[in-house]
């Protein structure tokens, strides 16, 4: 039995059964027998490309979510140099605050290969509304998209999974400072209610904790509004 195929067999039934869905109901779904799904549960039988794909469209999972188990964090050395340093491990955790609940909400930015002949575009994702940390890819909102690194910003440009319409777009200011935050302005559509929005997002290094003193700077404070009377514009800067 090939370690690797157990693995992904055993988060196949991991986020199976988050979905609270039984054997027979995924095996349905990819037109499989029951027999046979249960033994790619427990690795008997390896899952090609196609079933893989097959089964993350019915979990509504990235097939990257089968294989989270692997170390995918690449050396220094393997890091393409045009990287800005802040995003060289490879995913941030970024934060927003929702007024419409008054809550405060976690995603996971994950970069991926680097997009065509563009050497500053890379492919990305972005997965919002993380409530579990063992399972980041069970989220409210997949968007899918690119990254690109400029030398005094960077920007996202996706669009969500399931509805395309819904686009976003992310610009990260460039502080030219060793830091492990950096605030973003996110700019996409709401659906609750349906209406363009702007908001303040944090990216962050590592995990911050929801009282963590940072996340003050996710409110809307007198300075935006001094900029906005201003300029007529909301914007956002790294001087926090």
């Amino acid at each position: 039995m090939h370690s690797l195929s157990k693995q992904a067999g055993t988060a196949v039934r991991e986020y199976r059964k988050i979905r609270k869905m039984s054997l027979e109901q995924l095996a349905r779904m990819i037109q499989k027998s029951r027999s046979t799904v249960a033994k790619y549960e427990t690795g008997e039988i390896s899952m090609d490309l196609d079933t893989l794909y097959e089964i993350s469209q019915a979990l509504n999972v990235p097939v990257e979510a089968f294989f989270a188990h692997l170390n995918t964090q690449k050396k220094a050395a393997d890091t393409p140099k045009n990287i800005p340093e802040f995003f060289r491990q490879g995913y941030l955790y970024g934060y927003y605050r929702d007024g419409r609940n008054n809550t405060l909400n976690a995603s996971l930015l994950k970069i991926g290969a680097v997009n065509g002949d563009n050497g500053n575009q890379f492919q990305a994702s972005l997965y919002m509304n993380v409530k579990d940390w063992e399972h980041p890819y069970v989220c409210e909102n997949t968007y899918l998209g690119t990254i690109e690194f400029h030398h005094i910003l960077t920007s996202l440009n996706m669009s969500h999974r399931d509805t395309p319409l819904e686009h976003i777009m992310i610009t990260i200011p460039e502080n030219f400072s060793n830091t492990q935050v950096k605030m973003a302005l996110f700019s996409g559509v709401s659906f609750r209610p349906f209406m363009p929005c702007a908001l303040k997002m944090l990216f962050s290094q590592t995990l911050l904790a929801s009282d963590d003193p940072l996340m003050k700077n996710l409110l809307i404070n007198r300075d935006d509004i001094r900029k906005l009377k201003m300029y007529n514009i909301f914007t956002i800067t790294q001087d926090w």
